[in-house]
């Protein structure tokens, strides 16, 4: 088969999460192809040399300095919209070129259409749509609006367990959920790595630095700010990476992990059995964020 794997450009997450995803299909031996734009096409491009990748339009979104991003995302509605449009345009083009025989989509939400040739495949954890407290009147109508974009994929693969709370809790089981949904398990680039014994080295804190600006920035410099330097080490997000069996002999070693509660960390950490010493701080104003850090904050004391 042809696939094309085309995560969303919003932090590093979606982009890692789908390293499992193409490594267990070139190892089937189908051809997988890249699609996306930004930090996390860059990502998945520099992580698979080998593979063709295609860029789609971009969706460059940023936070507010503030810890309330409802007026900062609203404002920029419009560019959302039309990247909708442009994605949607894109994916015809594209498919019209290449002919996919499946394309497989992490939160890109316009991959599909009525005239579509290719099967088509869905990623999400968020089945249940957080919103922050100035819009969560508006979370039923998001609710809806998502799971109509999920119905209309042949799956919508959601990497967590079948069983509540598992790792994402009420996000990835609400009370209604899509008849075309398959829980598939945590995805993490360090599944192979959770054996590995941790070597000897000066990290007593490990600091993770990810997400959208300008908050990313903001929480690099709290870092910086509040915490010792001896022993500090500080993975900001941005190229170049460390490889994974870099990160995953950091993570195993430190003492202690200063990280954001996003779902992608959430697994990596539960993968390499090092949930019960992360410090999880959500990002202001985010409540799919804030939702995680105090169900997995809760479970660990």
């Amino acid at each position: 088969m042809k696939i094309l794997v085309a995560p969303l450009n919003w932090g590093l997450g979606h982009a890692t999460r789908c390293v499992p995803i193409i490594n267990h299909f070139m190892q089937q031996g189908h051809e997988v192809v890249i699609g996306g734009d930004g930090l996390s096409f860059k990502y998945l491009s520099d992580y698979f040399p080998n593979l063709r990748s295609v860029r789609l339009p971009s969706l460059q979104l940023h936070y507010s300095e503030t810890q309330t991003h409802v007026w900062t995302l609203f404002r920029q509605l419009p560019h959302f919209l039309c990247w909708l449009h442009n994605d949607a345009k894109a994916i015809q083009r594209l498919q019209a070129d290449e002919h996919f025989d499946m394309i497989i989509s992490d939160n890109r939400f316009n991959f599909v259409n009525r005239k579509r040739s290719y099967y088509a495949i869905y990623i999400t954890h968020q089945l249940h749509i957080a919103l922050p407290a100035g819009l969560r009147w508006a979370e039923q109508i998001a609710q809806r609006w998502h799971q109509h974009i999920i119905e209309r994929y042949d799956e919508c693969w959601v990497p967590d367990y079948p069983d509540f709370p598992s790792l994402a809790g009420i996000l990835s089981h609400p009370q209604n959920v899509p008849r075309n949904i398959r829980y598939i398990g945590p995805l993490s680039r360090f599944q192979q790595y959770n054996e590995i014994v941790p070597t000897t080295n000066n990290i007593t804190t490990l600091a993770i630095i990810s997400g959208l600006e300008p908050q990313r920035s903001i929480f690099e410099k709290w870092i910086y700010a509040n915490y010792e330097q001896d022993g500090l080490m500080v993975v900001n997000g941005i190229p170049p990476y460390p490889t994974d069996e870099q990160m995953a002999q950091w993570m195993l070693h430190a003492k202690t992990i200063i990280s954001r509660s996003g779902y992608s960390s959430i697994m990596d950490y539960a993968t390499l059995g090092v949930m019960d010493k992360v410090r999880k701080i959500p990002t202001p104003g985010q409540p799919e964020q804030e939702y995680l850090a105090q169900l997995h904050n809760k479970h660990n004391k």
